[in-house]
């Protein structure tokens, strides 16, 4: 190998030989079964990937009874309230930005996320 120059379809090539001989033909520890017959068993199993998010349906709403803006123990003014199901969304690289906005930085010192 002395004059074998690495490049990323050797590495694959190789990475898929070892593959094949090596490591999808031992006996998992855990499962004692090899790593090739299990796959080839869940992809019998697996369903299609859903669409993307497109949006809320019409019929994706949650109907919740709430009381209207009135006097204290008057029952009589209820109304349904329709509230969509809405999936949560979290964007964790602006959690320090935000933090940064409401705690200056002299209040914790400027050490909460590296």
């Amino acid at each position: 190998m002395k004059h074998y120059t690495l490049t990323l379809d050797n590495a694959n090539a190789e990475v898929l030989k070892w593959l094949d001989n090596t490591a999808n033909k031992r006996i998992h520890q855990t499962t004692l079964q090899m790593p090739f017959e299990l796959l080839a068993q869940e992809q019998l199993q697996l369903l299609p990937v859903p669409k993307a998010y497109q949006g809320i349906h019409p019929k994706a709403l949650i109907e919740s009874v709430a009381k209207k803006y009135s006097p204290i123990n008057s029952h009589k003014d209820l109304e349904k309230l329709y509230i969509p199901n809405r999936d949560i969304q979290c964007y964790d690289e602006f959690i320090p930005m935000v933090a940064n906005i409401i705690l200056p930085v002299g209040f914790y010192g400027g050490a909460l996320w590296s």
